[in-house]
């Protein structure tokens, strides 16, 4: 019989499987956002070392357009203050880190039943500590780098939604409960994370599970359904009086605080942050040359506020050099160019995947919603360029698309094998022409 050639380094990695790296890759991603850069950069130079010329091209040809974007946004800013260009620099060079470990370690990966269950876990364990984190102390742990210690629940947690979905489905009688208990845990982790994008994410996976994204047709009407699902449930949610936010008056202000908001009312001013951050952003857009509006203003670039805020630090700030609206933040470094250039080559991402007959429908679908769920996290925390929430999401969308696409190698591989004659590979198939 014809054999495919395969020429994957993860049967030679011993204890250091893909499945295991993407755990430990998953993990790291708590870390403080400086080390785990460190650590995720030596993982991905092991991994460039480890894989071939296909593996390399392909995790390259994911985070070229924002290698571009920082390229000529770097000789725009070279005016910009060194430190905050250097930390916009920063950011882009993590975000090509996490896709490209992301996709190298699922490239190596021979089949996603470990790595989807390395992702479980890792959402499982962490959807724990925020649950006990909740009912010990009445609130959630906070991202790293913030005023308390602790972590916020991941991103990544909820792409373990369509993996026990899916588990359930295809489960015998007498084989539910673990699925159906990890799957409860991580939803009450979501509901306690005290974060807007975590919930709507949750959803999304949700639909994505159902193949609602699977083309043109069934994502037009999944949006529309989404949108009136959520208008729905806005309705019931109460309305803020004054008094702590919690997680149910914030989603019924979320459309008010992405809105552009002045800041002649201090108490409008500072409940709908993100708007005002928006609406001095657009204003410097408004204000730039024809050339700034094309191409940015580089990295390191900051948003004058008008007024010194007092945002909780040492001291007051007028100057922000990052937003939290991803699309403001990208349109000010890098003009309409970068905002088209990141909108297109997120949304490509989707695409670089794709499922082949009788294999990868599953991970397929969960791209289409990462990709997705990467989209919304840009309009209300930076996105990609976020310091530290989307590290995990970043490499397991990198992750799904180097799987995927080994599956698409072995599938041509195997069809060309077909063709040959008996007992000659592809490998050979030169030999035979």
């Amino acid at each position: 019989m014809a054999t495919l050639a395969h020429t994957s380094p993860s049967q030679k990695q011993g204890a250091l499987t893909p499945s295991r790296m993407l755990f430990l890759a998953l993990w790291l991603s708590l870390l403080p956002a400086e080390l785990f850069t460190a650590a995720a950069t030596a993982l991905y130079l092991y991994y460039i070392v480890q894989t071939g010329k296909v593996a390399n091209g392909l995790a390259t040809k994911i985070y070229l357009p924002f290698v571009i974007m920082a390229g000529y946004a770097v000789f725009l800013g070279s005016h910009n203050d060194r430190y905050d260009l250097l930390k916009d620099g920063w950011y882009a060079l993590k975000l090509c880190v996490c896709i490209g470990l992301g996709c190298l370690i699922g490239f190596t990966e021979r089949d996603s039943v470990a790595g989807l269950r390395a992702l479980v876990t890792f959402s499982f364990l962490t959807s724990a500590m925020v649950v006990v984190f909740w009912i010990i102390f009445g609130n959630t742990p906070v991202a790293p780098g913030e005023t308390e210690s602790g972590v916020r629940l991941p991103l990544v947690a909820v792409a373990a939604i369509p993996v026990l979905l899916e588990r359930l489905k295809g489960a015998h009688q007498g084989r539910v409960l673990v699925p159906a208990a990890q799957l409860c845990l991580i939803l009450f982790g979501v509901l306690v994370s005290d974060s807007r994008i975590t919930i709507i994410s949750a959803g999304v996976m949700v639909i994505a599970w159902t193949g609602s994204f699977a083309n043109t047709r069934k994502a037009a009407i999944g949006v529309i359904v989404t949108v009136a699902i959520c208008a729905a449930i806005w309705q019931l949610l109460p309305e803020y009086t004054g008094g702590p936010l919690t997680v149910a008056t914030k989603l019924r202000r979320s459309l008010d605080e992405v809105l552009l908001t002045d800041g002649f009312d201090p108490t409008q001013m500072l409940l709908n942050w993100r708007g005002f951050e928006a609406f001095n952003a657009q204003l410097m857009f408004d204000q730039s040359s024809f050339g700034r509006k094309l191409f940015g203003h580089g990295l390191g670039a900051v948003v004058d506020l008008g007024i010194s805020v007092d945002l909780g630090g040492d001291e007051p700030r007028r100057y922000l050099p990052i937003l939290h609206n991803g699309f403001y933040n990208i349109l000010i470094k890098y003009g309409l160019i970068g905002l088209a250039i990141y909108v297109v080559a997120v949304a490509r991402l989707a695409f670089m995947g794709l499922a082949v007959p009788g294999r990868g429908l599953l991970e397929d679908r969960m791209l289409r919603g990462m990709v997705i769920v990467i989209l919304l996290s840009t309009a209300v925390i930076t996105g990609l360029y976020n310091k530290s929430v989307l590290h995990s999401t970043a490499v397991f969308t990198g992750w799904l698309i180097g799987i995927l696409s080994h599956y698409r190698l072995a599938s041509n591989g195997a069809a060309m094998s077909s063709d040959l004659p008996t007992g000659v590979s592809v490998s050979s198939r030169r030999s035979v022409r």
